[in-house]
C-alpha cells in the first residue's frame, strides 16, 4: 500500500478528478492541497482509505505545498507527490510503490521529471526539505537536485507509464506574464545558492513571498 499521495492543485479541478480516478493501487492517505480554495466535489475510488482536503486561503506555491505534504506524514518511509495534471496507466502506481522506499528518490524519465516522484525519509534527513524561497514555481526542483548531488545522492529516473497534459499552474493561460516576472528572481536565487555553496533548504521569507506573489 502506498502510504500517502500528496497532490497540490490550484484551479484545474477537472484534471485533478482525472488524476484521482486513475488511482488503481491502494493508497492509505490522499492529501489534496487546494491552493485555489474552491474545490467543492471530488469522487475518490474506494481503494483510497482516507482523504484530506486542505482548502488554502491563498496559493502556497510548489515548494511550500510539497513540504506541507511531507510534514503531514512525518512517520511514513516515503512520500508520493503528484501534479494534478497527471494520470497513471494501469499498474504504474504498483510499480512505483515496489521500487520506492526510505533510501530512494524515484521519478519519471519523461520531462518534466518532477511531475510526480517519491522521496524517501533518508533524503529528507540528509538533503532536507524543498526551499520555499522559490515561489510560486520554478527552480525548486533544479535546486533540490543540485543540493542532492552535493551530498552524492542520485535520483533514479525510470519508465513509469502515464499521461501528463501539462496544463498545471505554470502552463495555464493567463500566467505567462506572471511567470516572466518571477522566473528571473527564482533563477537568481538558485544561482546565488550555488555560488556560495548554500546547501540549506532555505526557509520561508515574508519579503520574497510578497514580492513574488501571483495572488
Amino acid at each position: 500500500m502506498i502510504p500517502n499521495m500528496i497532490v497540490p492543485t490550484l484551479s484545474r479541478y477537472d484534471l485533478l478528478q482525472g488524476m484521482v480516478q486513475s488511482i488503481d493501487y491502494p493508497v492509505q492517505h490522499l492529501l489534496i492541497i487546494d491552493n485555489g480554495g474552491e474545490l467543492t466535489d471530488l469522487v475518490v475510488p474506494n481503494i483510497v482509505e482516507q482523504v484530506t482536503i486542505f482548502s488554502m486561503p491563498n496559493p502556497q506555491g510548489v515548494a511550500t505545498s510539497w513540504n506541507l505534504g511531507v510534514k503531514c506524514f512525518p512517520h511514513d518511509p516515503y512520500w508520493l507527490i503528484v501534479s494534478d495534471d497527471v494520470t497513471f496507466d494501469p499498474g504504474t502506481l504498483e510499480l512505483l510503490h515496489d521500487v520506492s522506499g526510505p533510501e530512494s528518490f524515484i521519478q519519471s524519465d519523461e520531462w518534466p521529471y518532477f511531475q510526480f516522484f517519491t522521496i524517501g525519509e533518508d533524503w529528507v534527513s540528509t538533503v532536507g526539505l524543498f526551499d520555499e524561497g522559490f515561489h510560486p514555481a520554478n527552480f525548486e526542483d533544479d535546486e533540490y537536485q543540485w543540493r542532492a548531488g552535493q551530498h552524492r545522492m542520485a535520483m533514479t529516473r525510470m519508465t513509469l507509464p502515464h499521461n501528463h497534459v501539462k496544463q498545471g499552474t505554470v502552463f495555464a493561460a493567463g500566467n505567462a506574464a506572471k511567470n516572466m516576472r518571477t522566473y528571473p528572481e527564482n533563477e537568481s536565487w538558485f544561482e546565488t545558492k550555488k555560488a556560495v555553496l548554500d546547501l540549506s533548504d532555505g526557509g520561508w521569507s515574508l519579503s520574497r513571498r510578497r514580492r513574488l506573489s501571483w495572488d
